[in-house]
């Protein structure tokens, strides 16, 4: 209750101020976890969403204030309760708080690189040991743990990598313990540097901020954003002629394009909404609707991957746009944000790092960045106006061998060789 006393005058604070709220994260987050919180953040949360709406409804009376903070809290208990019924059907009834079992690491801390071994001891309050304890990860149970000696090694090669949960189920006569860790697991290896030069440089509208660019049938074709300026274009690149273009409505901002069968899918940035038309036409023929904001798509064998400007890829079925899966994208350093425009080609997955002159290569099996790409100078900066905005756009021919790139609102478009990966 103390913590909610805190929130209630933050809350009837700023809902007296002039000045718009600043939102402050929970704290205890732990800097590896993307967008995760630790336990007992939920409500505070759930709270601080509030803050806009309270800020908008400054000017009611403290007892309606009073009233809206009681329904925030409601809900957010609500949220708790739900929460922890959810545990306990997990953990059935037999769950009891023991503290009997401890795990810790050789190394001291839960970050380890792929195919390490993590090195791990139990040890039990009083010397005693449970009659048994299952393995799960990541929710998913993984076997029996032999703990006669109290060491548990633990191998790590055949994971993703990324943010991962081990949680033992400790069983002691009729009774259960259950305890849950969180690891990171980095790649084990930096990214090779892949160095490029410009073979053939083609003209760019520089009114075009690109989001999206692919090749189909021998024709590119570029999304657009920006408020009002969003497009779909077809553009014979030979002959620098646009061949048709359908422009979205003026309150949509238009992201990453893909092609899909005989349609093409284009995303909007934070409408949550992405657009199927027709590729021949370009007529509107379906919508879907998704969480996150839309960033970056392409295909993915059967399904489609996209990017919402964290380091997570979403693998989505084409039909519906339901996530199937997700793919958390690590160096050897930690999670690789701000992935914007995707392009499938064979298999590796590249990826524009948003605000920066690097295109990053990612093996999608593991979500390893493997290569690394950058282009730092490759617009000279002479050619930059105060409109020219930062590299974005890749697109590979694989018929001709064309890998493209250009840039927001760039005067060219840059068919480049790359040396140090194979790329059919």
């Amino acid at each position: 209750m103390q913590e909610y006393s805190k929130l209630y005058k933050y809350v009837i604070t700023m809902m007296k101020s002039e000045k718009s709220p600043t939102l402050i994260l929970p704290q205890g987050r732990n800097s590896l976890l993307d967008g995760e919180t630790q336990r007992g953040d939920e409500q505070k949360k759930t709270i601080l969403c509030y803050l806009p709406l309270c800020y908008k409804l400054r000017n009611i009376s403290k007892l309606s204030a009073v009233l809206l903070l009681s329904l925030m809290l409601t809900v957010s208990c609500t949220h708790e309760d739900n929460h922890h019924n959810n545990q306990n059907n997990f953990n059935d009834n037999r769950t009891k708080v023991i503290n009997n079992v401890s795990f810790n690491t050789e190394k001291g801390d839960m970050l380890f690189k792929l195919a390490d071994t993590l090195q791990g001891k139990f040890s039990f309050a009083g010397n005693t040991a449970p009659d048994s304890i299952i393995l799960f990860v990541d929710g998913r149970k993984s076997g029996k743990i032999n703990f006669s000696d109290g060491k548990f090694p633990f191998y790590t090669g055949t994971q993703k990598l990324g943010n991962h949960t081990l949680m033992f189920f400790s069983y002691f006569g009729k009774d259960k313990e259950v305890d849950t860790y969180r690891y990171t697991l980095l790649n084990n290896a930096s990214p090779k540097i892949i160095t490029w030069k410009v073979v053939k440089t083609f003209p760019h509208n520089v009114k075009s901020y690109t989001q999206g660019l692919f090749f189909k049938d021998g024709f590119l074709f570029e999304g657009t954003g920006q408020w009002g300026q969003s497009s779909l274009q077809k553009i014979d690149l030979a002959k620098n002629e646009v061949i048709k273009t359908y422009s979205l409505p003026h309150d949509i901002f238009g992201e990453g394009i893909v092609a899909y069968k005989n349609k093409i899918i284009e995303l909007t940035w934070q409408s949550h909404e992405a657009f199927e038309y027709d590729a021949e036409t370009f007529k509107l023929i379906n919508r879907f609707t998704y969480d996150t904001e839309g960033w970056g798509i392409t295909n993915y064998g059967d399904s489609l991957l996209m990017s919402d400007g964290t380091n997570l890829l979403y693998i989505l079925d084409p039909a519906s746009f339901t996530v199937i899966d997700k793919i958390q994208v690590f160096d050897d350093k930690g999670p690789v944000r701000n992935l914007n425009e995707l392009e499938n080609i064979n298999g590796q997955i590249f990826a524009n790092v948003y605000q920066t002159d690097d295109i990053v290569i990612i093996d999608p099996k593991t979500g390893a960045v493997t290569h690394k790409i950058n282009l730092k100078g490759l617009l000279p900066d002479d050619e930059r106006t105060p409109q020219t905005d930062v590299l974005n756009g890749i697109a590979w021919d694989n018929d001709r061998k064309i890998f493209l790139v250009t840039g927001k609102n760039w005067p060219h478009m840059y068919q480049l060789e790359l040396s140090g990966i194979t790329l059919e």
